[in-house]
């Protein structure tokens, strides 16, 4: 049967009011990146939003140079098809949702940061038919004066998570960013040492929140390095608790 355009988009998208989200979409979603300027990983708790909901997600950036601010966006993209005397016709358009500023001039720098964004209610959501489709992607921007932005793309589904599944999926999303936090954390303090020179648990735990972002107890930062003198990463110069000293091991 012959249907109009417009008629035939319409009563799809009547079919997909109350979509649930698919199973794949809600898995966590690391998402590395890296150029000339610019490096680091975009860290999702899933690849799949919600009209009205607040989404939080993480931001790690290992370099980042020449770049004035940092923005994400949502697209959604529509593809409507027809069938007629002289073929199949295929309509293609795109639509700007929302944009969120997530960095200015002034904040950008190295570090792990976390964002919470609200999705408009009105965002339509994500479809499949036989005649009519509606995708949408996540794009981050980064914004480089004089140059071509650089712009990385994450296809999303847009539906509705239920309850039971958000608390689960919240559940592993902190476990996976404390195991990732700890794993930055480490990083972080071989690079505040990488020069040779001793440093107390203070001076480590201030440079952390200086250089990279990160607010760590100086308790833990300091039960970190004493893990790190177990492995044989550092090696500890003066005894103390919070005056106690490290630097990197000395190779053999």
């Amino acid at each position: 049967m012959d249907v109009p355009l417009g008629l035939d988009l319409k009563a799809e998208r009547m079919l997909f009011v109350g979509r649930v989200a698919d199973e794949r979409s809600l898995s966590p979603a690391r998402i590395e990146f890296s150029e000339e300027d610019v490096a680091g990983c975009l860290e999702l708790p899933r690849r799949c939003i919600s009209p009205g909901e607040d989404f939080e997600f993480n931001l790690r950036l290992d370099r980042v140079e020449k770049v004035r601010s940092v923005r994400l966006e949502l697209w959604s993209y529509e593809v409507a098809r027809a069938r007629t005397l002289l073929g199949d016709v295929r309509d293609r358009s795109r639509t700007f949702q929302a944009s969120w500023l997530l960095l200015k001039a002034h904040q950008v720098g190295q570090g792990i940061r976390t964002f919470r964004v609200s999705v408009p209610r009105r965002v339509p959501l994500s479809y499949s038919g036989a005649w009519s489709s509606l995708t949408h992607e996540l794009k981050l921007v980064f914004d480089k004066p004089l140059s071509f932005d650089y712009v990385i793309r994450v296809p999303v589904e847009v539906a509705f998570v239920p309850r039971k599944r958000r608390a689960m999926a919240r559940s592993a999303e902190e476990k996976w960013k404390a195991m990732e936090k700890e794993i930055l954390v480490k990083k972080y303090i071989e690079l505040i040492l990488s020069d040779g020179k001793p440093r107390d648990v203070v001076d480590i735990t201030l440079e952390l929140q200086m250089r990279y972002d990160l607010r760590e107890e100086p308790s833990r930062v300091r039960e970190i390095c004493e893990e790190l003198v177990e492995r044989g990463t550092l090696e500890k110069v003066e005894e103390g608790v919070l005056l106690a000293k490290y630097r990197i091991a000395k190779k053999a």
